[in-house]
């Protein structure tokens, strides 16, 4: 006997929730809000990401922006082809760009780099990050266009994952990692390429694609095509929530 879809309890969430939407919707007029553009300082009016804190690449302190560069004095960005900025500590505010991963004490404006060093071509898609972590022991894992990386506190890369190599420009597509999501202290999940998915076990340093019996995984993992196809969006709100969209 096929189980019966509870129609009743669908109906009443579904009522609940464009109750809530309405009434969202119904909170803010357009004069609630302020416009910010180049004219008012912005160096862009492009933009890709926002995260509140004491610093920013373009700074603002509620009457005033203060722009940061690529090279420039104040704060030497690597790279101004910003993917995220998030917080990964305590005045600790990670840049995660085309230069690799920077991460700025936002106290004194100190800044430390995260980047595979290479002389070659290469070194643009190996540092075109994506996403990046801390980890328990204060390391950080990033995913690049070319693979997956782990830098210990001081910037020494202790552990690499390349998907890709130099003989690969102009012959594959080189577009490798995605998001890091911390499961608890030693696992990681990493989404790469479209649709898949590998686990990180930093006490082991081992990496590599969960096998389909493992269930505690199963509900991480990007659905089949017959069941809606992968992730659109991917979103961590602890170490045991996610929110995902297909």
């Amino acid at each position: 006997m096929q189980p019966t879809f509870p129609y009743k309890a669908f109906l009443c969430l579904l009522s609940l929730l464009i109750s809530i939407v309405q009434t969202c919707l119904a909170q803010y007029e357009e004069s609630d809000f302020v416009r910010y553009s180049v004219k008012d300082g912005l160096s862009d009016n492009y933009i890709t990401c926002l995260q509140q804190d004491n610093l920013g690449l373009n700074r603002f302190d509620g009457h005033s922006f203060n722009n940061f560069y690529q090279g420039s004095k104040a704060l030497p960005l690597a790279s101004t082809d910003i993917r995220n900025i998030k917080i990964v500590g305590p005045q600790q505010l990670g840049i995660i760009s085309g230069g690799g991963l920077e991460i700025i004490d936002t106290r004194d404006f100190s800044l430390k780099r995260f980047y595979i060093p290479d002389s070659t071509a290469f070194s643009t898609y190996q540092n075109a990050a994506w996403d990046a972590v801390e980890l328990a022991d204060h390391s950080y894992a990033m995913t690049t266009a070319s693979g997956f990386y782990v830098f210990n506190p001081s910037g020494t890369l202790n552990f690499r994952y390349d998907a890709y190599t130099l003989p690969d420009i102009g012959k594959k597509r080189i577009l490798y990692g995605h998001e890091i999501f911390p499961l608890n202290k030693k696992e990681q999940v990493v989404y790469f390429e479209e649709s898949r998915m590998a686990i990180y076990n930093a006490e082991q340093r081992s990496y590599r694609e969960p096998g389909t019996e493992e269930i505690k995984y199963a509900a991480l993992a990007h659905p089949s095509i017959t069941k809606g196809g992968q992730w659109i969006t991917k979103y961590q709100l602890n170490n045991d929530e996610f929110f995902f969209i297909f």
